[in-house]
């Protein structure tokens, strides 16, 4: 009696576990039913497009066009016309000094300018030999007409030490030193008195890995932009210094590249990323990175099949660029691609909807 009453209450507890089971199955089956096969997947479309290939780098803009006023003497301040950080215009005055230092040395180049002009007009009569003037520092001096050696010599006279700085190009001022009635010992081209600097001279100096350096040929096109001062201009390589630059196992090579056009908001040592473009194919099939993966050898990409259900197809890739990967055959423009984004849990065999290998292409 015992037992058969715990024989009916197993039978009731199998059935109860039976509908439960059943019951999730069927619920389980619906859910799978109604849900959006393609959840998880991004689409994209396979475009016809112009495919680059480029090269990125860094470095800071600099003036390709400088001009230094500096002197060897002790110079007085006279007058300042303008100041650092000014645009001046071609043939503006800048500032003037006066050197007594550079006068007597004026003074004594003009008394030697007037003792060859009365040699060469002696030699021009017979009366000195031409090797002469070679002592006075002037030994082309001979060749030269009577106007000419005036001329040299009017220009000594009328500097009298004094030095009258204007602007040789329209321009921004990078350096202008000292204030009126002020000393100003020796200068040189390290630190002059004025350095000039043109607006319609730019260019930067990058650094680019052995690996793409072949790539690079002179006039390629490039862009250049110089966040700092809000800008993005065109240039083209002017330069390739085949002088390995070593840091460590790096090595590079540095690259100039010119910049197209008049930049006042440029300065000297703003920070400038580089896009120097290496090729171009227009009319190309292109689709993103990550969406073609590779399977035994071979690429395949997901697509929507005849039952509406995601399907693999095989695909031949042609060049890698700066958009995406080039499509030689397996689709067509306009039609949908589809990246699986569901998580991989098992890197060794793959993951996602066909079990495809996670590497994508081009590694971008």
């Amino acid at each position: 009696m015992f037992k058969s009453r715990w024989a009916k209450v197993m039978v009731v507890v199998v059935v109860v576990l039976a509908l439960i089971i059943g019951y999730r199955y069927v619920r389980r089956r619906r859910l799978e039913a109604q849900r959006d096969p393609f959840e998880g997947l991004v689409e994209y479309k396979a475009a016809a497009s112009a495919l680059t290939s480029s090269v990125e780098v860094s470095g800071q803009i600099e003036a390709g066009r400088r001009d230094l006023l500096y002197t060897q003497y002790t110079v007085s301040v006279k007058e300042i016309k303008a100041r650092p950080g000014e645009s001046v215009k071609k043939g503006q005055l800048v500032a003037r000094y006066e050197s007594s230092g550079l006068k007597e040395d004026i003074q004594r180049t003009a008394s030697d300018m007037e003792s060859a002009k009365a040699a060469a007009l002696r030699a021009a009569a017979g009366s000195m030999d031409v090797s002469m003037l070679a002592s006075l520092g002037l030994a082309q001096t001979g060749s030269k007409s009577q106007a000419e050696l005036q001329s040299s010599y009017d220009q000594l006279v009328d500097a009298q030490g004094r030095l009258t700085y204007k602007a040789p190009f329209d321009g921004v001022l990078a350096r202008v030193e000292g204030a009126a009635g002020q000393n100003i010992a020796q200068t040189t081209a390290q630190s002059p008195l004025i350095e000039l600097l043109g607006l319609d001279s730019w260019y930067v100096d990058v650094y680019v890995s052995e690996y793409d350096v072949n790539s690079i040929k002179l006039n390629m096109q490039a862009s250049v932009e110089v966040a700092a001062a809000g800008e993005t201009a065109d240039g083209k390589v002017a330069g390739i210094t085949l002088v390995p630059v070593r840091s460590g196992e790096l090595v590079t090579y540095e690259v100039k590249i010119a910049i197209d056009g008049t930049h006042a908001s440029f300065k000297p040592g703003m920070s400038a990323d580089a896009r120097i473009s290496l090729s171009r194919k227009e009319g190309v099939l292109v689709i993103p990175y990550g969406v073609a993966y590779e399977k035994d050898g071979s690429f395949e990409v997901l697509v929507k099949g005849e039952d509406g259900l995601p399907a693999a197809r095989k695909v031949k890739l042609g060049e890698e660029g700066d958009e995406g990967v080039e499509v030689l055959e397996g689709l067509t423009e306009g039609e949908a691609v589809y990246q699986d984004t569901t998580p991989d849990d098992n890197s060794s065999t793959g993951g996602g909807l066909f079990n495809f290998r996670v590497r994508m292409t081009g590694g971008r």
